[in-house]
């Protein structure tokens, strides 16, 4: 499990979309340190603290320590759910049928998954984007990159999944898509 230190400290440092946003609706760009220290998984969730040097700190599951198995969508998508109620986050999950509802306080996040094989991913894959309220889709690619906008293709539909592309200045991926979570802003 994850110091009540360490949980406080990313909790205290999640932000709502209108601080990730300029008034012209650009993208603001992070500190260096919380560029190089966040993935797009806490990007999407809002999370504004650095994980400690050479740690992997944000992957699903990160908060009870458990491995993620890539192997299960299911298990994946428990793991992402056991981080939000962990960290406080009110929340909803949608499959990738579903007619999904985001109230105004709420935003949406698109959970995106590679399962391990023995070729390409021997450990497995994944992408969080958010939705803005314009309806655009943006994310923070890898541990490295500022965050863009970027575009997303449904290329078939699989079983309880869809391929997609995703597609933004950096680089451009295939994902299953897997479902989504409506996320609640914390509270100003």
């Amino acid at each position: 499990m994850i110091t009540k230190y360490r949980l406080d400290k990313i909790k205290s440092s999640i932000v709502n979309e209108k601080e990730l946003f300029n008034d012209d609706f650009e993208i603001n760009k992070l500190r260096k340190k919380v560029c190089e220290n966040t993935n797009c998984y806490a990007y999407s969730l809002g999370i504004m603290e650095p994980a400690p040097r050479n740690k992997n700190l944000y992957i699903p599951g990160f908060t009870t320590f458990e491995n993620t198995n890539y192997l299960s969508k299911e298990n994946f998508i428990l793991k992402v759910s056991e981080n939000l109620h962990n960290l406080k986050i009110e929340f909803r999950k949608y499959g990738i049928d579903d007619e999904i509802t985001v109230n105004d306080n709420e935003y949406l996040i698109q959970v995106l998954f590679v399962p391990k094989d023995k070729k390409n991913f021997k450990k497995g894959d994944f992408h969080f984007s958010r939705k803005n309220k314009n309806g655009k889709w943006f994310s923070k690619m890898g541990w490295f990159y500022q965050p863009c906008f970027e575009e997303v293709e449904t290329l078939a539909k699989l079983d309880n999944s869809e391929l997609v592309k995703i597609t933004s200045k950096y680089c451009s991926n295939q994902y299953l898509r897997i479902g989504y979570f409506v996320v609640k802003e914390k509270a100003s």
